[in-house]
């Protein structure tokens, strides 16, 4: 009896515990992608705001994507388009800011 007892609390455990790593795996993965399409809809709002030549809200949206989402490839992409705008504007100093940043924090070597 005794045995049994100890064998039922080990699968109960093992149950628990691997439902918990379950849950816990599939909220990070829910999570993960919540922000990657956060980052995308950013990175899509910049874009139009830049080629609707409303600069300021680019550079608005590239600076809250790069504050949200730094390890983010859209952030990098957000800032390289409003460092674009930036020249095209002659604002020279925020253009150089923009592409240190990414410079510094791209995810991938190959954007720096």
């Amino acid at each position: 009896v005794y045995k049994r007892q100890e064998n039922g609390r080990a699968v109960f455990t093992g149950v628990v515990l691997g439902a918990a790593v379950i849950g816990s795996w599939t909220f990070w993965q829910s999570r993960k992608e919540a922000a990657a399409i956060a980052a995308s809809d950013s990175f899509s709002r910049t874009m139009i705001a830049i080629n609707s030549s409303d600069t300021a809200t680019a550079a608005n949206l590239a600076d809250e994507l790069q504050s949200d989402q730094p390890d983010s490839l859209y952030s990098s992409y957000a800032n390289f388009a409003a460092a674009r705008a930036d020249v095209e504007n002659n604002d020279l100093e925020s253009a150089a800011k923009r592409l240190k940043w990414v410079a510094d924090n791209a995810p991938q070597e190959d954007v720096k």
